[in-house]
């Protein structure tokens, strides 16, 4: 969450099941990180378990305060006791790699990030 500007954990931070994580990625489709993460040997889902056959935004992630953006930009991931900090650091590295670059390419992002290029701006 540090490390990640514009990242939000989904649900409460402490409690919730051992292992689970959601979190949004604003500005990037879940479904890009996770095809993305995929090509690397990293599995994760989008949405939340409720709502895993669904193409729509879960209603569950909707009713906890998400809008919809924010609930199609969700990557949803699990750790075991077989979980090594090196496998984390390598997912952790890669999601950053994959949502900079992602971010780099999003119009709405760039115009946050840097107002002097929104339409209209003069000097």
């Amino acid at each position: 969450l540090r490390e990640i500007p514009f990242v939000r954990l989904n649900g409460h931070r402490y409690k919730r099941l051992p292992g689970n994580m959601n979190f949004s990625f604003q500005f990037v489709p879940g479904e890009t990180i996770q095809i993305m993460l995929d090509m690397r040997g990293i599995y994760v889902s989008t949405g939340s378990a409720c709502s895993s056959e669904s193409s729509e935004p879960s209603h569950v992630l909707m009713a906890v305060g998400l809008n919809e953006d924010l609930a199609n930009s969700v990557v949803r991931m699990t750790i075991s006791i077989d979980t090594t900090k090196k496998d984390i650091d390598t997912a952790i590295n890669a999601i950053k790699e994959i949502t900079f670059k992602q971010r780099s390419l999003s119009s709405e992002y760039n115009e946050i990030i840097n107002p002097r290029n929104r339409r209209g701006w003069r000097r």
